[in-house]
Parts: C-alpha cells; sequence; structure tokens
C-alpha cells in the first residue's frame, strides 16, 4: 500500500523528536496515529508545504500549533533574530535587495546629474568663461 505524501513528513517529526530535538514533543494524538494527524493538519497544500510549528516555533507538535508553511514561510518563524526591529535575516535579505535597487536609481540619477553638470562647465569653457567664472590666473 502506498502512503499518502504527508506520511513520510508524519514520520521524519516523529523521528526527529525521538532524537531529542529541542526537548520538542508530539502529542499523543499525533504520536500514535498517522490518521489523527492528518484529520488535524488536513492534506498538504503543495509539495513546497512541509510542516511548520507556529504560532510557538518553540512549542510542540500538536494540533493548533502546526500548519503547512513554505521555506520562505517557515524561514520567517524563527528564534534568531537580526536586529531591534525583529526582523529575520530572510527578510533582511529581501530588505537589502530592495535597498540595493533604490541606491542603484539614485546613483543613476547623481550620473546624469553629474553628466549634466559636466555639459555646463565644458560649454562655458568653451564659451572662454571657464571654470572659475571668467578669472584666468597669469
Amino acid at each position: 500500500m502506498k502512503h499518502p505524501p504527508e506520511h513520510a513528513i508524519w514520520v521524519g517529526m516523529r523521528h526527529r523528536c525521538k532524537a531529542g530535538y529541542n526537548g520538542v514533543q508530539v502529542c499523543a494524538r499525533w504520536q500514535n496515529s498517522f490518521q489523527a494527524f492528518l484529520e488535524d493538519i488536513e492534506p498538504r497544500p503543495s509539495p513546497k508545504h512541509s510542516i511548520d510549528r507556529y504560532p510557538n516555533n518553540a512549542g510542540d507538535y500538536e494540533p493548533g500549533n502546526c500548519r503547512w508553511a513554505t521555506a520562505k514561510e517557515q524561514s520567517n518563524n524563527r528564534r534568531a533574530r537580526t536586529d531591534g526591529r525583529g526582523l529575520t535575516v530572510v527578510q533582511h535579505i529581501h530588505l537589502s535587495e530592495r535597498t540595493e535597487k533604490v541606491l542603484k536609481a539614485l546613483a543613476e540619477a547623481d550620473r546624469r546629474k553629474m553628466a549634466t553638470y559636466a555639459g555646463i562647465v565644458l560649454e562655458r569653457h568653451a564659451e572662454g568663461a571657464g571654470v572659475g567664472g571668467g578669472h584666468s590666473a597669469g
């Protein structure tokens, strides 16, 4: 008999907890019955989803503290934070990527301004005004 994909996740969850996974346990209802696990958590939405302890990632695997989540969703449910704003590493990376785009746009705007300024200076110089407003040293 072929098991549904959730079965392998259930087996893995129980195995991690038996191995002493950070003191996390599987509730008795789920520990003893794959069918109970599946009834409580419902089928996995897609192959990209795996079991996530949420909202309390320090809590046990039990009804009310588990959900199906993507890797990105799970990475945002980590205890370790990167700064006082409570951003996770993944959120920081996303913010950094957006910041990098903004900085590139600003640099391009500055480059255009500098090119315009250089054009004006060259024009004045060509007209004989020079960079210093027409005063020559000598």
